[in-house]
């Protein structure tokens, strides 16, 4: 569902919910537990089939697993089922095996980052894609991309580390108040609402680059060789 950035978070929940109660249903009437969650709090499973597959009876869902006995699993809703595989589908585990822990370290699959691109205490490094939308990570990776280019180029300049360790914290605050605590909602962001703030901090960014420019004092031209 497609609304204006400006519209406030719960109502687009209030929204959402509505709209997938009268086009989908509820999870529950497709063998799946019911959510402890409102729908805006957890990234979703997003599949085009598995709805149609639990409908049609081709997959049966299942609660948690509590133990294996052999072939033999057992679920929490004491229910035993023989099985030839077990899959794990775990997530991601971030790492940086390629730099020091003192450079970049996600303890939790947790690293705070300016805008989801910048350290605080650093300018030499920055980070593309590791962010979690609802959604496509690739059009804000190359939002990302252009922003950090633009710093290369000289024509953006970060804010300071005070400030950029002051609005993280805040933006982090309000995403961990949002979404349910889980190492799964460390990176999550909210699309629309990220790809704004990217081009308004562009903008900003690009006004204090000029405010640098034009307060760098010019060094005095050497003379040519070979004048008198």
């Amino acid at each position: 569902m497609l609304l204006p950035p400006f519209v406030p978070m719960r109502v687009k929940r209030l929204l959402g919910e509505l709209w997938y109660r009268l086009a989908v249903g509820r999870p529950e009437d497709f063998g799946l537990p019911k959510p402890a969650h409102h729908l805006d709090q957890a990234h979703p499973t997003i599949s085009p089939d598995i709805l149609t597959r639990l409908g049609s009876g081709d997959v049966i869902a299942r609660p948690a697993l509590t133990r294996r006995e052999g072939k033999r699993v057992h679920f929490s809703d004491g229910t035993v089922e023989e099985v030839d595989a077990i899959i794990y589908a775990t997530g991601y585990q971030v790492s940086f095996p390629f730099l020091d822990s003192t450079v970049a370290a996600a303890k939790d699959n947790d690293l705070p980052l300016f805008l989801r691109i910048f350290p605080f205490d650093r300018e030499d490094l920055c980070f593309i894609g590791l962010a979690q939308p609802i959604g496509a990570v690739m059009p804000l990776a190359e939002a990302q991309s252009k922003l950090v280019a633009e710093m290369l180029s000289g024509s953006y300049e970060l804010p300071g580390p005070q400030e950029r360790k002051q609005r993280t914290e805040r933006y982090r605050r309000e995403m961990f108040a949002h979404y349910v605590p889980s190492r799964r909602h460390t990176m999550q962001l909210d699309f629309d609402q990220y790809m704004n703030e990217l081009t308004a901090e562009a903008v900003t960014g690009r006004r204090r680059a000029g405010h640098r420019a034009a307060r760098t004092p010019r060094l005095p031209s050497e003379p040519s060789e070979g004048r008198a």
